[in-house]
């Protein structure tokens, strides 16, 4: 599984696990699409530093970074690479 595909199936995840459902690609505006908190953005990035092993600066917080799933999965790459 590439990274597109582990971003975009634990941002599912997360989602579903508070009752939220619907299509997630790569382009999908996250918070027009979905009602996400800041409980529930911070609860993604937890995730996705466990998954990826990679700290999220302080500094790089930001409701951009979670604008969609390519946002997040460029930001990842790029910490990966």
């Amino acid at each position: 599984m590439n990274i597109s595909q582990k971003v975009i199936n634990q941002i599912q995840k997360v989602l579903e696990k508070n009752q939220m459902k619907g299509t997630i690609e790569e382009e999908t505006k996250l918070f027009q699409a979905f009602t996400i908190d800041s409980l529930i953005a911070i609860e993604i990035l937890v995730s996705m530093e466990e998954i990826f092993n990679i700290v999220i600066e302080d500094d790089d917080l930001s409701l951009e970074l979670l604008e969609t799933p390519k946002t997040l999965i460029n930001y990842i790459d790029n910490k990966l690479n």
